[in-house]
């Protein structure tokens, strides 16, 4: 009789069975990647993959959510549901990785219901920043969903005082500026995940999100230039006024069946993407004579109107069969 060990070192990836782990019965899924010896979860939640952060994947696929969303999903997401942790520290062309920090892919038990399940969360700061978000699961029988969305709005009041001298001038000079700026942000997201099994090792899965992100800027500055007595040469003031604004989609289809778990898969992906950036802004400049008196210069104008938008198709086939 023999008994399969809880790590096996395949040619591509580690891999921790959950079955012997004793957080694995009453922990989350964030107890069962701190008992992986290559992975450092911090008090936060953070996973750390030698000192870089991995990608999570989910069942092979990249994680529904990001950032506080994840972090949040595996500090609920219960630890008896995970067959296993794989760590993928040098992942190959079929994954997109982003970054260099490799895969950590946590695959779920098969032939097991998990039902509904989901968080919400707020935060906030004392800096003018406030955020919410809401993550929910689905698994019954052969589909499986994820799905969440998230919020973030902030504004800012700054205001600022320089004074300089210019000690290259001959006779030195001095500039004085005194301003003020605001700045409003408000950013969005949404996905949704979804897999179906058609059979043992067949299956269908799709990806939609959408992600928005826009802030509006008013800044103000006086300029005073100075002699060498500190008496005003020139006096202008700068007002800058701008927006600026984004939305970007995803639509992903997928097909894959594995001949062998692992060993031999054939993979399919039509991934389509579309992206709008504007940005648009008004500078004017304001003159005044050495006095503060108005000046007879005419103010200057700077406009910009830009926007630019960006579509792409995607078609990857992946076949696996090492040898």
């Amino acid at each position: 009789t023999g008994e399969q060990s809880n790590v096996i070192v395949a040619p591509d990836r580690t891999i921790y069975s959950t079955r012997d782990m004793p957080v694995a019965s009453g922990g989350m899924a964030t107890d069962v990647l701190t008992s992986v010896p290559e992975l450092l979860v911090d008090i936060d939640g953070n996973v750390e993959l030698r000192g870089s952060a991995p990608q999570i994947y989910l069942n092979g696929r990249p994680a529904p959510m990001q950032g506080e969303s994840l972090q949040l999903f595996l500090q609920q997401f219960p630890a008896d549901r995970i067959d296993r942790i794989e760590v993928i520290p040098n992942p190959s062309a079929r994954f997109q990785a982003e970054g260099t920090g490799g895969i950590v892919n946590i695959v779920l038990k098969e032939n097991t219901s998990l039902g509904l399940s989901g968080n919400t969360f707020v935060n906030g700061g004392t800096r003018g920043n406030l955020g919410a978000g809401a993550n929910i699961t689905y698994q019954q029988g052969r589909l499986t969903l994820m799905g969440g969305g998230f919020g973030r709005v902030s504004s800012r009041d700054n205001t600022s005082y320089d004074f300089r001298e210019n000690r290259l001038a001959d006779p030195i000079t001095f500039l004085e500026q005194d301003g003020w700026s605001e700045r409003d942000d408000l950013s969005g997201s949404v996905n949704l995940n979804a897999d179906f099994r058609l059979t043992e090792r067949t299956s269908i899965f799709s990806e939609v999100s959408a992600f928005q992100r826009g802030n509006e800027q008013d800044q103000f500055i006086a300029y005073t230039h100075m002699n060498a007595e500190q008496l005003p040469t020139e006096r202008y003031d700068r007002v800058t006024g701008g927006e600026r604004s984004g939305l970007n989609g995803e639509v992903m289809l997928g097909f894959l069946h594995q001949f062998e778990p692992r060993t031999h898969e054939l993979e399919l992906e039509v991934e389509y993407e579309h992206g709008r950036d504007s940005d648009a802004s008004v500078i004017r400049r304001a003159f005044y004579a050495p006095d503060g008196t108005p000046s007879d210069l005419p103010d200057e104008y700077t406009y910009e109107d830009e926007e630019e938008r960006e579509a792409e198709l995607a078609v990857q086939l992946d076949y696996i069969r090492p040898f």
